[in-house]
């Protein structure tokens, strides 16, 4: 396990992107794909402390460019733009579906228990449907998503048990941290800590071109 603490997002973006330029091992996915691996397939922890300060940061190292960067907010945070894909986050939050017919939204339910009782420890969304997911050939990577309250503050933690550091993690992030500024203003709180947990964290092969732009840019 290897754990990063930083104030900002893109000082703990530029941790990991060095850590695994120097220590990445060589893996092969599950369909196929040449990628460079944590080392030791070890998960890593990113405990951002001021997760809005300096935010604007990643839109500059994002391979994605601005416009994508807040269209993928757009849709993680408020649903917008979800037709045509096989499932989206904002999907699995607000539209979890359950028996034959039942629905709920976890993000309700939430913020509901966090309303009832300061203290809850289970203030939880889960994205991952064994249902739908175990066979399918594009299962969600965030899988979980827990919140609490400490000296009003409200706290995240979102766990990926994958994780594409090139084309996920920034996007991913930018679009995170602007969920939990909603859901604090909800609740009348301040943003709190951040904490990423990344399984199998990789870079393709493939995004290399990416990769040397990043680079030249942090």
């Amino acid at each position: 396990m290897r754990a990063i603490t930083r104030n900002t997002a893109i000082q703990v973006y530029k941790v990991i992107f060095s850590y695994m330029i120097d220590h990445a091992e060589d893996f092969t996915s599950e369909d196929g794909a040449p990628c460079l691996i944590a080392p030791g397939r070890e998960t890593i922890i990113a405990h951002i402390n001021r997760p809005l300060d300096d935010i604007e940061q990643l839109l500059n190292i994002s391979p994605l460019g601005n416009g994508a960067m807040e269209s993928y907010v757009r849709q993680l945070v408020y649903g917008e733009n979800i037709d045509g894909f096989e499932y989206t986050y904002w999907e699995r939050i607000h539209r979890w579906e359950y028996g034959d017919t039942g629905v709920m939204n976890q993000e309700k339910w939430m913020i509901k228990k966090l309303t009832e009782n300061t203290n809850t420890r289970r203030s939880v969304s889960i994205l991952w449907n064994p249902e739908n997911d175990v066979c399918s050939k594009h299962p969600p990577c965030l899988n979980h998503i827990k919140l609490n309250i400490w000296k009003e503050s409200l706290n995240m933690t979102a766990l990926f048990r994958s994780h594409d550091l090139i084309g996920g993690w920034i996007p991913n992030v930018y679009a995170i941290i602007h969920l939990i500024n909603k859901l604090a203003e909800e609740l009348g709180l301040y943003p709190g800590w951040l904490e990423i947990i990344s399984e199998d964290g990789h870079f393709y092969k493939n995004d290399q071109d990416k990769i040397d732009k990043i680079k030249a840019k942090i």
